[in-house]
């Protein structure tokens, strides 16, 4: 369940929101993307991956911490398994989800390719 809701969380904010574009996998089974920080540059799509994984349950729980009444036992139980689990599913959800909508994230990739450092 949260697991779900999770990759499509991710998904969206990096796939709908132009401000977000900043994740481009061209090759589906490829251990690399890029990624846009000011400039784009490759990078290994497990660690990257890890820290979207992490940042993304930082800041589900602050919203939980800030909002009491969105706390509850099953949320808070699965947000745990999933902080603990393996991310090999949660890494081939997102990479998949990234690489379909390629066209919407190589638009970005395209405008922004000759930044430089």
């Amino acid at each position: 369940m949260v697991n779900n809701l999770f990759t499509r969380y991710v998904a969206m904010k990096h796939v709908k929101y132009p401000e977000n574009r900043n994740l481009l996998v061209k090759h589906r089974y490829g251990g690399q993307l890029y990624v846009f920080k000011g400039f784009w540059k490759k990078a290994e799509k497990d660690d990257t991956f890890h820290e979207i994984k992490v940042a993304t349950i930082d800041d589900i729980n602050d919203c939980i911490s800030n909002n009491k009444e969105l706390s509850n036992p099953v949320i808070n139980s699965e947000l745990d398994k999933l902080e603990y689990a393996t991310s090999k599913k949660f890494q081939k959800n997102v990479n998949d989800i990234l690489y379909k909508n390629k066209e919407f994230l190589n638009e970005t990739y395209e405008k922004t390719k000759h930044y430089k450092k």
